[in-house]
Parts: C-alpha cells; sequence; structure tokens
C-alpha cells in the first residue's frame, strides 16, 4: 500500500467517527470511503468520499524533502428541506480538524 493510499484511508477512518455525539452533531453512520464517487453513484446519505489529488515536492538543503498531497473531500447530503444545514453542519466539522501531513524523505 503507497503512502498516498495510507494517508486518505487514515482520513476516511477519521470521518467515521463522526457518530453525533458531542462535539458532533451529524451521524454518518460509518458512511466514509477513501474512493471517488458522484453524486449520481450514490446511495446512502450522509456520505463523506476522500480521494488524493496532486502531489508536490519541495525539496530542501540537507537532502530534506516536504511531500505535500492534495486531498478532496466529497461530501453528499439529500434532504427536502435542510440540505443546506446538514451540509454546513458538515463542513464545520471539517475545519474544527487540523490535519498536517508530511514526511521526511532523503534524496
Amino acid at each position: 500500500m503507497s503512502k498516498r493510499v495510507s494517508i486518505v484511508k487514515a482520513l476516511a477512518e477519521v470521518f467515521k467517527t463522526i457518530d453525533g455525539t458531542s462535539p458532533y452533531t451529524t451521524n454518518l453512520t460509518n458512511n466514509s470511503y477513501p474512493k471517488l464517487k458522484f453524486w449520481d453513484e450514490v446511495n446512502d446519505f450522509p456520505a463523506v468520499y476522500v480521494h488524493p489529488t496532486s502531489e508536490t515536492r519541495d525539496y530542501l538543503p540537507g537532502g530534506f524533502a516536504w511531500g505535500l498531497l492534495g486531498v478532496c473531500v466529497k461530501v453528499y447530503v439529500k434532504s427536502e428541506e435542510e440540505s443546506q444545514e446538514q451540509l454546513e453542519a458538515i463542513s464545520l466539522i471539517w475545519l474544527g480538524m487540523s490535519v498536517l501531513l508530511c514526511f521526511h524523505s532523503p534524496i
């Protein structure tokens, strides 16, 4: 398993901990997956899909390199009246999570 896949799987597992108990107001009922899905493919709501995007490297002196991985988080909610409120509740949770992923790579 690559580091990119490991990072995405770890983020999906973090989202699975959102179960509606304090401090969370939304229950994802374990609907968090480390893959790409589009709206027409989703059957269970709310759902979070996480997948990696581009990766860049910043090489520094002394053989140190920063690896920066972009991660796309897609959140799907479906409701007749309150879909915007559900989406805002989930996005506030995401803003509360601060994730810094870095690794040291010798040249």
